[in-house]
């Protein structure tokens, strides 16, 4: 009963909760390619996974690609038969990010507790721009070093695009990221492809009747009970009553938390943390 009161009020005050940024017509395209070595035993235990950056003049949208068309291709699998069948193999990564620079705000979308859009610390990096200078996918480059979330990156930047963004949270140079990798070459963004849109409908910000605000804290506090009380939770957040069979119930595992076959995450530092 308390949860079920904690849940009815949290999903209240999310809508009472709003989020102001400003919302730019995406007027440039950018894919990239992660190659992620997740296994420090095994060097050869590689993902990868191609994501797309939806971007603004002093805003970006960053998504993996392969999930879009993995959910187009299972829509349209509904739409045809009746029957949205689960996809098979891999299941890619479902989080969105929106980086708004000019307003120093970053906000993140996952489906892993529900539809809800959360405000993070804005990941400000300390840059130090190098002199080494190269060509890459046919731009004049510059080197730059940083470090972000527990992980020093070496990044490859161009001035030739207008915008200080680049993939996933790294941000911040006087240009373009074309070329990220850590330290250890365990984490590797490379650009894919580039090019511009005229006059897109397509913005940098969430759908509002999609996507629910609501606060970190509050998210953290959701995220312990799904951990603490799987069953109860899904009961709460589908609004019907869950029958499992003995000892099928799911494990107590934080989703938060990078997944279990992952020792080599992206943010060295724990998720729960701010920047």
């Amino acid at each position: 009963m308390k949860k079920t009161i904690f849940y009815t009020v949290l999903l209240l005050f999310s809508y009472l909760f709003s989020y102001a940024q400003t919302s730019e017509s995406v007027i440039a395209k950018a894919n990239y390619k992660l190659t992620h070595h997740y296994d420090t035993a095994d060097f050869n235990r590689i993902n990868t996974e191609n994501f797309i950056v939806y971007l603004g003049n002093s805003s970006a949208h960053y998504k993996s690609y392969d999930r879009q068309l993995q959910d187009s291709a299972m829509l349209s699998s509904f739409q045809k038969e009746g029957a949205m069948a689960p996809p098979a193999g891999r299941r890619y990564d479902d989080e969105e990010i929106y980086n708004y620079y000019n307003e120093k705000r970053m906000f993140t979308s996952t489906t892993t507790l529900g539809k809800f859009i959360v405000e993070r610390s804005f990941p400000q990096i300390d840059w130090k721009i190098l002199p080494e200078k190269k060509q890459l996918n046919g731009y004049n480059c510059q080197k730059a070093a940083g470090s972000f979330h527990g992980r020093n990156y070496v990044a490859w930047f161009t001035a030739e695009l207008p915008f200080n963004a680049g993939p996933w949270k790294l941000n911040g140079l006087p240009g373009f990221i074309i070329h990220a990798t850590d330290e250890t070459a365990r984490i590797l963004f490379e650009l894919s492809g580039f090019h511009t849109v005229q006059n897109s409908v397509e913005k940098t910000i969430w759908d509002r009747k999609e996507r629910l605000p609501i606060t970190w804290d509050d998210y953290k506090k959701l995220a312990k009970f799904a951990q603490e009380d799987p069953i109860g939770f899904i009961e709460q957040r589908f609004g019907g009553k869950v029958t499992v069979s003995p000892g099928a119930v799911p494990k107590h595992i934080s989703p938060l938390l990078p997944r279990s076959y992952i020792n080599f995450p992206l943010e060295a530092i724990n998720y729960y943390s701010e920047y």
